[in-house]
């Protein structure tokens, strides 16, 4: 037996009282750093959530607490909220005697969020988070990939050569914030984001060893 609740914004700091849960018209789901330590078993209990709740109105997601299993259903979490405009994932950064949990922002990840060339058959339909315009990512250095990820950034970046009537669903994407953890990348990647500005997408790019 489930319990209906009519939110607009959920911040979780204990997943267990969802999981009986049902949650109508959410827009913003929010799941801090230094959440409680039941929080990293939500990734899969998260999907059940959209599963069984009308959240086609979800928005904004930002998950920035460790979350174990998300590497596994991040994509199909996202497939699940065609509205979502607004999307931050911060992966862990493990630290000496801490559980060093799997990353999320994976090439595979990447590669999700990819708008191809051409369509199938299924059009733009098949594009994940079509209406995203806003990322924020913090990524591990030792899996973080510089190419995928300004693959991802220029597919989604319409005046690289689109047409707008085939792509009539998808919008451009306004702001990227990326810090990688860990090592320097490769410039010569990052310069192929050059030009972006001058057309309205604002790209913040940072890395480090600390």
């Amino acid at each position: 037996m489930y319990t209906a609740l009519l939110l607009r914004l959920l911040q979780c700091k204990s997943w267990t009282a969802l999981c009986s849960t049902i949650i109508l018209r959410l827009t913003e789901f929010r799941l801090p750093e230094g959440s409680e330590s039941e929080i990293p078993f939500v990734a899969g209990g998260f999907l059940s959530l959209l599963q069984r709740s009308n959240c086609s109105q979800l928005t904004t997601l930002v998950v920035k607490s460790p979350t174990l299993g998300l590497q596994y259903t991040v994509i199909s979490i996202l497939k699940h909220t065609p509205s979502l405009i607004n999307l931050t994932i911060y992966d862990a950064v493990p630290r000496s005697g801490d559980l060093d949990y799997l990353p999320i922002i994976t090439p595979g990840f990447l590669r999700g969020l990819l708008v191809p060339d051409s369509l199938s058959l299924f059009g733009s339909s098949s594009i994940i988070v079509p209406k995203l315009r806003n990322l924020w990512l913090k990524a591990r250095g030792d899996t973080f990939d510089e190419g995928a990820f300004v693959d991802m950034v220029l597919s989604r970046w319409l005046p690289n050569g689109l047409e707008h009537s085939v792509y009539a669903d998808l919008e451009e994407l306004k702001f990227v914030d990326l810090l990688v953890v860990g090592r320097r990348v490769d410039k010569d990647v990052w310069n192929r984001l050059d030009g972006v500005g001058a057309t309205g997408l604002r790209v913040r790019l940072l890395d480090g060893l600390e």
